[in-house]
């Protein structure tokens, strides 16, 4: 799988309020009111998959954010911090390639090990430097496809996923081409613009919805599909599109089964 299209840094931070923040904040305890939280989507994950910290209830006037490993603010445990206004993510001491911020605050991990396996705790970080705070746990398990050598290929595949009603869903997606230029996520087993569910252009970062759109699913910029609070209606396939800068296309198809609990 593709990284997102997000630049990176490395060094320092050139909005120094950032990391001023991070540093008042080491030892701020968090408001009564409604906290911010994190969520593992899944909630265990199997070693190689790709998981999602995903945010709720952040504070309104962001200027940024940070992501730590661990259960506190910690600066030499720092795995990265995003700039909204310039969408521009800086790695930390922890960083290892895999992780990437996304404008709305989730932390996206790509192939996850069981060193993976912790607490992480997010700091939005406000325009008048005050900040919450929500911390969240990840658990990898080892699979026993790791002893398994799968077949050679480079298909698209998006991968099949069974889920509880009411929870969130990542639909993730395998074997990208390269040299992008968009998505399109259609609800069935076919390329049917009557049921797309949203496109994405990798340029421009946009995502327009289609019909078959409920106002819960949202695309990332590496093609993954995030469904929020899935039901019954919601069982089915789903086909993602890859469209190059050719204009040609692959695409992959995969089934999401909802259960009630």
């Amino acid at each position: 799988m593709e990284s997102p299209s997000v630049p990176t840094r490395r060094g320092r931070v050139p909005w120094q309020g950032l990391l001023l923040a991070v540093s008042l904040l080491t030892s701020w305890s968090p408001p009564t009111t409604a906290q911010l939280t994190v969520e593992s989507v899944p909630p265990s994950a199997a070693e190689g998959e790709d998981v999602l910290l995903r945010v709720h209830d952040l504070p309104g006037f962001l200027a940024g954010y940070v992501w730590f490993k661990g259960e506190s603010v910690d600066s030499s445990r720092q795995i990265a911090s995003y700039v909204i206004d310039t969408q521009q993510m800086y790695p930390g001491p922890e960083y290892s390639g895999r992780e990437t911020i996304h404008p709305n605050g989730s932390l996206l991990l790509q192939k996850v090990t069981p060193k993976d396996t912790g607490y992480y705790t997010l700091l939005g970080i406000k325009r008048n430097f005050q900040g919450d705070k929500g911390t969240g746990q990840l658990r990898v398990y080892r699979s026993l496809l790791i002893f398994w050598s799968p077949p050679i290929t480079q298909q698209l595949t998006v991968v099949s996923i069974d889920a509880t009603e009411g929870e969130d869903v990542l639909l993730r997606v395998h074997n990208l081409p390269g040299d992008l230029a968009g998505y399109n996520w259609f609800k069935g087993e076919c390329v049917d613009s009557n049921h797309e569910i949203a496109s994405y252009v990798m340029d421009a970062q946009e995502i327009t919805c289609g019909p078959a759109n409920s106002g819960r699913e949202t695309i990332y910029p590496n093609g993954s599909l995030l469904f929020q609070k899935v039901t019954q209606e919601d069982m089915g396939y789903y086909t993602l599109q890859a469209i190059k800068r050719n204009f040609q296309s692959e695409k992959g198809t995969g089934r999401l089964r909802v259960y009630r609990e």
